[in-house]
């Protein structure tokens, strides 16, 4: 998924029950098109459909998907403060005797 990103392709994804299957949702939603992420087999093949039939839709698609200036999951700078302040996050939890936990990263 990632590698279609940098190439500027877009992606359909369908997220399964397993980490790696969620991977591609992720990756998509951090480079700012949510829109391709399909909540269901039916949804997905829409989607799908949409991008081969209509070359507006994916012609748009294609520039967004391409433009990494205001994407999360190309700008490294910020990736970098974002694990250094996950990494704060769990180290003050582990200090304060605090157990494991899921959490957000607040936004940089």
């Amino acid at each position: 998924c990632i590698e279609a990103l940098q190439a500027g392709l877009p992606v359909v994804t369908l997220p399964g029950s397993r980490v790696v299957a969620r991977v591609a949702a992720s990756l998509l939603t951090a480079h700012g098109v949510p829109e391709t992420i399909a909540q269901s087999r039916d949804e997905y093949i829409s989607i799908a459909c949409r991008l081969a039939t209509n070359r507006e839709i994916t012609s748009e698609l294609r520039q967004r998907v391409s433009d990494r200036r205001n994407s999360r999951l190309f700008c490294s700078k910020r990736r970098v403060r974002e694990i250094e302040s996950a990494y704060r996050i769990m180290w003050d939890r582990y200090n304060a005797g605090l157990a494991p936990e899921d959490f957000d990263v607040p936004k940089m």
